[in-house]
C-alpha cells in the first residue's frame, strides 16, 4: 500500500509539472494571442504591427475620398435593393471612419481594392451613407 501511495504522489507530481510547464509555454509564447484579451494590454506580435499598418494606411487619405464601384460590387448593390446611382462619389473621412469602426480597417481596404461587401456588411454600414 505504501507503494501505491509513492507512486500516485509521484503521477500526480509529474503530471502538475507537465502542465505547468505547457502554460509556461502558452504565457510566453502566446501563440494565440491571448496576452490582450486577459491583462488588456496590446501584444507586441506581427498582427498588432500590420494592423497598425493598414490603419496608417488608410490615414493617409484624409480628405474627401472619391468612390468608384466596380461591376461587381454595383451588381452587389444592386441585388440589395438600392439603386447603384444613389450612392455617392465621394466618402467623407467620417464616413469612412464610420465603416472601419463597423467593419474593420482590414475589410474597408479589401473593398476598396475591388473586393463586393456581403449584404450582411451593405446591411451594417448603411447607416454610414
Amino acid at each position: 500500500m505504501k507503494n501505491f501511495v509513492i507512486n500516485f504522489l509521484a503521477v500526480l507530481g509529474a503530471v502538475f509539472l507537465g502542465l505547468l510547464l505547457v502554460f509556461a509555454y502558452f504565457f510566453v509564447a502566446d501563440p494565440y494571442e491571448l496576452k490582450p484579451l486577459l491583462f488588456g494590454t496590446e501584444a507586441d506580435s506581427a498582427s498588432v504591427r500590420e494592423g497598425k499598418a493598414v490603419e496608417s494606411e488608410l490615414n493617409a487619405n484624409t480628405t474627401v475620398t472619391p468612390l468608384e464601384l466596380t461591376e461587381q460590387q454595383k451588381e452587389a448593390v444592386s441585388a440589395v435593393g438600392v439603386d447603384p446611382e444613389s450612392i455617392p462619389d465621394t466618402i467623407s473621412t467620417e464616413q469612412e471612419a464610420c465603416f472601419v469602426g463597423i467593419l474593420g480597417s482590414e475589410r474597408v481596404l479589401e473593398i476598396k481594392g475591388g473586393a463586393v461587401p456581403s449584404v450582411i456588411e451593405f446591411a451594417r454600414v448603411k447607416e454610414c451613407l
